[in-house]
């Protein structure tokens, strides 16, 4: 009987399914890590990209070039204490539209630049955090005083 069965090409298929689940489940669970690691970027870049526009918008509204730092560092805190997560963020102001005359258009701009951490979700080839940068621009008042 069981050489019929080899004969006819029905072969022992016992233990196949052991074998195509080593096989794929590997590669799942690295499609599965992918996503984590693809997810947290996304939106950890959400969340810099927001945070850098209130800081540029909390810059303009100010009324001189040191009172704009200030205010910009204050929402940076505040940000911090609302669970930005981000390690280590590193904020850029370009304040020089303090310096522009009364009457002309001028813009300030905010630069964050945030690490994010990768590290605890243990996917194999991705690194122990990654940079993530947001710009954004607010205008200042074209007729209030510039101090």
């Amino acid at each position: 009987m069981n050489r019929r069965r080899l004969a006819s090409g029905n072969r022992d298929e016992r233990g196949r399914a052991s074998v195509e689940l080593t096989l794929t489940l590997p590669v799942l669970l690295l499609f599965l890590g992918l996503i984590l690691v693809g997810g947290r970027i996304w939106l950890a870049r959400g969340q810099v990209v927001d945070a850098a526009q209130s800081l540029a918008t909390a810059a303009s509204r100010a009324d001189s070039e040191a009172a704009g730092r200030a205010a910009a560092n204050r929402a940076l805190a505040m940000l911090r204490e609302h669970g930005l997560s981000c390690v280590h963020p590193r904020l850029t102001l370009d304040l020089s539209g303090y310096r522009v005359p009364v009457g002309e258009p001028a813009r300030v701009r905010a630069t964050l630049t945030c690490s994010v951490p990768l590290a605890d979700l243990a996917v194999p080839g991705v690194p122990g955090s990654t940079a993530v940068t947001a710009s954004a621009e607010s205008a200042l008042d074209t007729h209030r005083r510039r101090g």
